[in-house]
C-alpha cells in the first residue's frame, strides 16, 4: 500500500512553492512552479496520483481557487489559518522554500487548522453581495448612500460653477469586475443589479482561475456569456485589456476598457490626474 504523501504550497499569484513530507521519512523541497491548472495536474502526476496526496496552503489574497482546482483533480486539499499555524520563538527567516516546507511538516503533524471553504454556490452569492454594495454605496441619496465626504472630488469636478453633489449621481458609473468561473455562471444576476452600469472582463485573472488560456475556445466561450448577459441586462461591455478593442469578435459592442481608450469619445478634463500632482492642502 502507497504511503501518503503531505504537500505543503506557499502560493503566490503568478507561483507557489512545493514541499512533500513523506508519512514516516524527510520533508523535501520540489522548488517553484507556475500557478496554473497545467503545472497543478503535472505536479499532481509527479507525485504519485491525488488519491496518494494530500495537500495544505495558507488562506490569503489569492483565495480558493487552488483549493477548487486540486479537489476538481481528486486531492485532499485543506486552507489552512495562517494565524493559527504553530511557531518556534527566534524562528523569523522567512523564504517561500521554508515555509512550504514547514506546512508540510506540520500538516504531517497534525499541527494545523483549516478554515471554511465556500462552495460555488457560496461565492456566486458573494458576487452577488458585492456588486450590490458597489452599487449602493457609489451614488448619493436618494438613489444611494455614498456620504459627501471630503477628498479630490469636489475639486476635481465641482468647477465652474457645477453643484458636484446634484450632478455626479447623473455624471458616473458603477463598473464591476468578472474575473472567475463563477462570476461567469453569474454573470447576467451580477450584471442586473440595479445601479451597475458597467460589466468589465477581468482578462488576466479570468485566464489564471479558470487555467484556460485567452486563445483556448472555452475562455473565450467564457468572455461570450459576459457579453450576452451583459448586454441582455442592458448594461455597458468592456473588458481590461485594450488590445480586444479591435480585431474580437465582440469588439464593436465593448465600449469600456481598464487600461485604454474608450470608444465613447470620452476624454478625462484637463485638471484630473492620474496622482502626478499632489491633491490641494486638506484634500
Amino acid at each position: 500500500m502507497s504511503k501518503v504523501r503531505f504537500v505543503g504550497l506557499d502560493v503566490h499569484a503568478e507561483t507557489m512553492a512545493v514541499a512533500v513530507a513523506e508519512t514516516g521519512g524527510e520533508v523535501s523541497s520540489l522548488g517553484v512552479i507556475p500557478n496554473r491548472l497545467e503545472s497543478i495536474r503535472k505536479l499532481v502526476h509527479k507525485l504519485g496520483g491525488a488519491q496518494h496526496l494530500r495537500a495544505c496552503y495558507e488562506a490569503g489574497p489569492t483565495g480558493y481557487v487552488l483549493y477548487w482546482q486540486l479537489t476538481q483533480l481528486g486531492v485532499a486539499c485543506e486552507v489552512i489559518a495562517p494565524s493559527l499555524i504553530p511557531t518556534k520563538p527566534g524562528d523569523r527567516v522567512k523564504t517561500d522554500r521554508r515555509d512550504a516546507e514547514k506546512l508540510a511538516r506540520c500538516y504531517r503533524a497534525g499541527e494545523l487548522t483549516a478554515v471554511w471553504v465556500p462552495d460555488a454556490s457560496h461565492e456566486a452569492l458573494r458576487d452577488l453581495v458585492r456588486a450590490r454594495e458597489a452599487a449602493k454605496w457609489s451614488r448619493f441619496p436618494p438613489v444611494a448612500r455614498r456620504s459627501s465626504g471630503s477628498g479630490q472630488a469636489r475639486a476635481i469636478w465641482g468647477i465652474n460653477g457645477i453643484d458636484y453633489a446634484k450632478t455626479f449621481n447623473d455624471n458616473m458609473l458603477v463598473v464591476v469586475m468578472i474575473e472567475t468561473p463563477t462570476g461567469v455562471a453569474n454573470a447576467y444576476d451580477i450584471a442586473s443589479v440595479p445601479g451597475v452600469d458597467v460589466v468589465i472582463i477581468g482578462n488576466n485573472d479570468l485566464n489564471r482561475f479558470s487555467g484556460y488560456a485567452q486563445t483556448d475556445d472555452r475562455y473565450q466561450q467564457m468572455v461570450t456569456k459576459i457579453h450576452d448577459d451583459t448586454l441582455r441586462a442592458g448594461k455597458i461591455f468592456g473588458q481590461a485589456n485594450w488590445v480586444y478593442m479591435t480585431g474580437h469578435p465582440h469588439s464593436k459592442d465593448a465600449k469600456f476598457f481598464q487600461n485604454g481608450p474608450s470608444n465613447d469619445g470620452w476624454k478625462p478634463p484637463a485638471n484630473a490626474d492620474r496622482g502626478d500632482n499632489p491633491p490641494p492642502p486638506g484634500k
